[in-house]
């Protein structure tokens, strides 16, 4: 490749740079949703699974976003720190293919939402991708609530859940009550 061949691949680069800011950011999360879609109904066959089951893993977190005020009227406002400095702050849920490496879904709410309240988001938008009855999901200790499992349970969700030591006990004195 010649040196100019590489200035103008460059200015290519940049020029489609600048055009991208004008676009909707809604573009990329509908061609990501075809594509995966596409995936995994015209393609399920040749997707790595267990026991002809797509393995998914569900996590979440609370992030500190870019402090300005955009993103704090956004994404609610939080005091931080001893100097007393404002941060916006977003819970954030991801699921990804476990075997086959892809990120199905994510959805990012204010610090506010409860990672549960993310979860069926995330489940909601799961079932315009693929079948539900055909995965098994994977969830941390975090996440343990009688109003998941009988949700995903309805939904033929077949699903792992760390617990922790007590779970059980505590939910036996909570129907006791």
């Amino acid at each position: 490749m010649k040196n100019t061949d590489l200035i103008i691949l460059q200015s290519l680069k940049q020029a489609f740079s600048k055009k991208t800011k004008w676009l909707n950011p809604q573009i990329f999360i509908d061609i990501t949703h075809i594509s995966l879609n596409n995936l995994y109904n015209d393609h399920y066959e040749s997707l790595m699974k267990f026991d002809d089951y797509i393995v998914l893993a569900i996590d979440g977190s609370k992030i500190e976003l870019l402090n300005n005020k955009n993103t704090r009227k956004k994404f609610n406002l939080s005091e931080k720190g001893i100097v007393n400095r404002k941060s916006a702050r977003a819970t954030f849920s991801a699921v990804t293919d476990v075997y086959n490496e892809f990120v199905l879904d994510s959805v990012m709410c204010d610090g506010e939402t409860s990672e549960e309240e993310l979860i069926m988001m995330n489940l909601d938008n799961l079932e315009d991708i693929l079948e539900l009855n055909k995965v098994i999901i994977l969830l941390n200790r975090e996440y343990p609530s009688i109003k998941l499992f009988s949700h995903m349970i309805s939904k033929g969700i077949k699903f792992i859940c760390r617990l922790p030591s007590n779970y059980y006990q505590h939910e036996n004195e909570m129907d006791e009550n």
